[in-house]
């Protein structure tokens, strides 16, 4: 693997997740697997995204994907914690490793003078406080400087490759290599530095004597790199920019795409060119030139890497203008990307690889947002938060998290805790969420205890929590140290924790204490491998142990017998070398122990999530931990057949939520759950052979077998908005005696689903039942004219998710189909990702519970046609209403909240001419709404709270008026009408249309209850 499972294994000990990575979202979950999942694809892949508390080159990663696995912070109260002014500019991104921040500034010179002097600044991310003195660095060009541990790469001048190491009280020099022509910014990873010089792409490895590999192709500018694949820009053309994938270790080159469009090259070792990569795309911009859009096939394989993307379309995503160019793209997922573009005018959009969207989705526009189109500065993605300087928003809801005014001039840095914005040019500003997060406490006190504190520390002694007075003490004989509770990430006495924060702070004293253990035992390796006498192992060794943060002592024996080696090589023991390996493995397998052990040792009281967390750093860290895996086979209910080789951390979800929820495996001949079975029968003859059923008390859920995790989850999560539905509409109407089932067909990807789900939604559209033709006439329809209209789905399963949700693009997706009795979703088991599935998957189910089992009334007529029944906003307005709903799936509980929603946002700002008039909203069919409602005409939309750009149409207004009204009729006048509007649910639902005009239902006329929803939507959105 060349390497590579040794940077894995660092990857997974520096990130602070609770389970392995959802790398490209940066998303973490207790039940996600550490190795390639074909739900997923989550393997850790080299350089892919910025590690918690890490951003450590431009872009914050080797591949320079704008993208953190920092878990956001966004949503609290911020406010900056602390300064750093300077007398000049602050000239590139601030770079963070853990507690050390890095950031160079340029010293002002007189008007029209080229600055001559950069300064590298060293500063503690707690305070703000610089470690040392700066250094001067005399250069008249962008230092382009990388960072890895306390390590620092930049070039001094136009010729000259630098590597420093961040000392005591000054920066060592660690390498100083003069090239032959310009160079371009290195790229620092681990022990291996990469960059373009002269036309040149290099690399060079520390502690070498000459570049390890050195490439002719024209190359310039800024390199990036994923996975085994450096990639970098290169002229063969001389005026053609091309995109080259280059063999990490070999220097051989794999692939390369031409962008079809012409550029005149220039000096770009000064301009950079910028690539940002993950796993399905690469985008560069080349200066003068139009993006170079171009899509992978297979990173990890040194195979058919490119297929070539059409001229037309690389054309049309850059809007072919030389003034309009991608701005350090964000690339999210395996098939969507975040770009920030710039020319004339400033737009953010969201480009979908999935559904081939030219342009994308808009999310800001100068005339939409001017207040936020005015940050120029390149994105940050953390989890499902973009920040844009000093702004933030989710990229699922677009809902504003917050804002401030710091006047930012570069991309926002996440650091531990913390966010770093460059104010202004010249400040750096560090703002922390300024409420308390205090913890639970298990126990009073250790005598073999432990701390680890926010700043990174780990002190040991006799520890004493007191709750009382919101402190822990630590005493080593006779000196003792008092830390605030808030101040405290973990403690614990031997194995046992007595006190912990809140998830995110589980997540990084985990990390630390992993760190902890792999940088004593790589320092351990480094001097064990003195007597191989191989050169390079030790090298190796050396460099694991310092990217770890061991302290030179440790490693200086080790590091002067590299150089005795160099001097007068000897010859290679074998058996030491075998010796070595063997500890190497030991020592890896005991930074799973860590999380393993204190998982054993929880006490009764401790909560689930702890448990979860835990356990999913053991599969983070070791997927096949022996242990661990026994304990979660041990767990399993008896019914359950795990497929071989056995996925321990989709099992350990399994159990867990068989633990909240009882759940089953049918098998043929369970009596009671045949028509469970004639449908899982069904859908393998249709769908695909693996499949299983699930069931719970009230759903089943037909899912492959290989996502075990997402099938629990969803059997869990829907029990409890189902428990929802029948607490909201206790005493009204009747339920039958012996209701079914709700069938869920749950899909193991986002393309089996649109796939998949696009040809069974149409099938079923087309036996809907014909409407007869008495309703058709009064609904204003000649029944001898042509076919009669149906209930339709639309041809594209896509667009009819982007008309539901009202939103360009969705992580998650899901419909209910009426003839089918039958939800159909798409589950990403992130836990971010996951969050966000709830309320697709609440809205769905509420559709699916009130259509099948819901409770009914004794109609006063025979009911009409589902399509030809008055009144339709309550369909889409209610399961809106729900979906705004605040689930605990842990905790067993829902929150109907009173706040801000798209529905409300809307309605606050558009005006009265511009909404569907409130009589014909409160008494349209679905036939009609489907029909006669425009679906591409309508206001412009003005929200503040939720980004968004251009018109809405007046079909989705329907959507925005109706939950809107239902947020009312809920929350308004201490919820004076809130059973009214439950029995208006039911009403309708039951075929009663006596009972469904507002004067009858509400005690208002239609005008009257659409001013008040209005005046009440202007409230909560103030």
């Amino acid at each position: 693997m060349r390497g590579f499972v040794r940077e894995t294994l660092r990857w997974r000990a520096c990130l602070h997740g609770v389970g392995a990575l959802s790398v490209l979202a940066g998303a973490v979950l207790a039940q996600q697997p550490a190795v390639a999942d074909s739900n997923q694809g989550s393997e850790v892949v080299a350089g892919d995204v910025a590690p918690v508390g890490r951003w450590y080159t431009f872009g914050g990663s080797a591949s320079r994907c704008g993208v953190s696995a920092s878990r956001s912070i966004l949503g609290g109260q911020l406010a900056p914690a602390w300064e750093f002014g300077t007398d000049g500019l602050i000239e590139e991104e601030p770079l963070v490793w853990d507690e050390h921040v890095v950031i160079v500034t340029v010293p002002r010179s007189k008007a029209g003078e080229p600055a001559k002097e950069r300064v590298l600044h060293a500063l503690r991310l707690q305070d703000g406080k610089p470690l040392f003195p700066a250094r001067k660095v005399a250069s008249d060009v962008p230092l382009g400087v990388s960072m890895w541990g306390r390590l620092v790469a930049y070039r001094e001048g136009r010729n000259t490759l630098r590597v420093d190491q961040i000392g005591a009280t000054q920066f060592t020099s660690r390498l100083r290599h003069a090239t032959k022509g310009a160079l371009a910014s290195p790229l620092l990873f681990g022990s291996e530095v990469y960059y373009t010089q002269g036309g040149r792409l290099e690399r060079y490895d520390l502690g070498a004597q000459q570049p390890a590999w050195s490439i002719e192709g024209a190359y310039v500018g800024r390199v990036s790199l994923h996975g085994d694949v450096v990639f970098a820009v290169g002229y063969p053309r001389l005026i053609e920019p091309t995109l080259f994938g280059v063999d990490r270790f070999s220097g051989k080159v794999l692939a390369q795409e031409s962008s079809g469009l012409h550029s005149a090259k220039t000096n770009t070792a000064e301009t950079d060119v910028v690539i940002a990569v993950n796993r399905a795309y690469a985008l560069a911009r080349c200066d003068m030139a139009p993006t170079i859009a171009v899509e992978q096939k297979d990173i990890e394989s040194n195979t058919a890497i490119f297929t070539r993307a059409r001229r037309d379309k690389a054309e049309r995503l850059s809007r072919g203008g030389a003034e309009t160019s991608i701005v350090a793209p964000c690339v999210r997922e395996m098939q969507k990307f975040f770009t920030v573009l710039e020319g004339k005018e400033v737009s953010w959009r969201i480009w979908d690889g999935a559904s081939k969207r030219e342009l994308g989705f808009e999310v800001v526009t100068s005339k939409s947002h001017p207040e936020w189109s005015e940050r120029r500065v390149a994105p940050l993605l953390m989890g499902d938060a973009v920040v844009v300087g000093d702004r933030a928003y989710d990229i699922e809801t677009l809902r504003v998290l917050w804002q401030a005014d710091l006047q930012p001039t570069q991309r926002a840095v996440p650091a531990r805790e913390t966010l770093l914005v460059v104010s202004g040019g010249s400040k750096l500003v560090a703002l922390r969420d300024t409420e308390t997060h205090l913890g639970i406490a298990l126990g009073n006190d250790g005598k073999r205890g432990a701390a680890v504190l926010r700043d990174g520390r780990t002190v040991r002694g006799a520890v004493a929590v007191d709750a009382a007075a919101k402190q822990l003490t630590v005493t080593v004989g006779k000196k003792a140290e008092t830390h605030a509770l808030d101040f405290v990430l973990w403690a614990e006495d031997g194995d046992r924790p007595i006190y912990f924060g809140d998830e995110p702070a589980v997540q990084r004293a985990l990390g630390i204490l992993v760190e902890e253990q792999l940088r004593n035992g790589y320092a351990g390796l480094a001097r064990k491998a003195v007597r191989t006498n191989d050169q390079g192992r030790i090298a190796g060794l050396v460099t694991e142990a310092m990217l770890f943060g061991a302290e030179e002592k440790d490693i200086s024996a080790a590091q002067r017998q590299i150089e005795s080696l160099r001097r007068a090589p000897q010859r290679v023991s074998d058996a030491a070398l075998a010796e070595v390996a063997a500890e190497q493995k030991r020592v890896d397998n005991a930074a799973a122990d860590i999380p393993w052990k204190r998982a054993q040792a929880l006490p009764a009281a401790a909560p689930a999530w702890l448990r979860r967390t835990l356990m999913a750093r053991v599969f983070a860290l070791d997927p096949t931990h022996a242990g661990a895996s026994a304990a979660v086979r041990a767990s399993l209910p008896a019914d359950a057949k795990p497929l071989e080789p056995f996925n321990a951390a989709q099992w350990f979800a399994y159990a867990e939520a068989a633990k909240q929820t009882e759940l089953h495996v049918v098998a043929d001949g369970d009596g009671a759950y045949a028509l469970e079975f004639v449908a899982l029968a069904q859908a393998r003859e249709t769908w695909r052979r693996d499949l299983m059923a699930v069931c719970s008390k009230r759903l089943c859920v037909l899912a492959p077998r290989t996502i075990p995790a997402a099938t629990a989850r969803c059997l869990s999560t829907g029990e409890l908005v189902l428990d929802a539905l029948e607490q909201l509409f206790a005493g009204i109407g009747t339920r039958p005696a012996k209701p079914e089932r709700l069938i869920i067909k749950l899909y193991e990807s986002q393309a089996e689903f649109l796939d998949k789900a696009a040809t069974e939604l149409l099938l079923a559209s087309r036996k809907s039942p014909e409407i007869p033709a008495d309703e058709l006439a009064d609904e204003g329809f000649d029944p001898n004219a042509g076919a009669a209209p149906r209930e339709s789905a639309p041809a594209d399963a896509e667009e009819m998710l982007k008309r539901k949700r009202g939103l360009g693009l969705q992580l998650v997706a899901g419909f209910f189909n009426r003839e089918e009795k039958v939800t159909r979703l798409f589950v990403p088991w992130g836990k971010e990702g996951y969050a966000s599935a709830i309320r697709t998957f609440s809205h769905e189910l509420t559709h699916h519970w009130l259509d099948l089992i819901g409770p009914r009334l004794e109609p006063d007529v025979k009911p009409a046609h589902f399509a030809t029944r008055r009144g339709c906003w309550i369909i889409e307005g209610f399961a809106d209403f729900i979906e705004s709903f605040q689930w605990d799936v842990d905790a067993r509980t829902f929150t109907a909240r009173n706040v801000p929603t798209e529905g409300l946002d809307a309605l606050a700002h558009l005006k009265r001419a511009d909404l569907v008039p409130w009589p014909l909203m409160f008494s349209i069919s679905k036939l009609r709404f489907e029909t006669i409602l425009s679906k591409t005409e309508g206001p412009e939309l003005k929200v503040t709270g939720f980004l968004g750009t251009g018109k809405t149409s007046m079909y989705a207004l329907v959507y925005r008026q109706g939950s809107s009204t239902c947020q009312y009729l809920y929350h308004a006048d201490d919820g004076k009408h809130r059973k009214a509007l439950l029995e208006y649910v039911v009403n309708w639902y039951s075929g009663r249309p006596s009972q469904l005009t507002p004067e009858v239902a509400f005690g208002m006329s239609a005008p009257e209850l659409g001013k008040k929803v209005v005046e009440f939507a202007k409230t909560v959105v103030k």
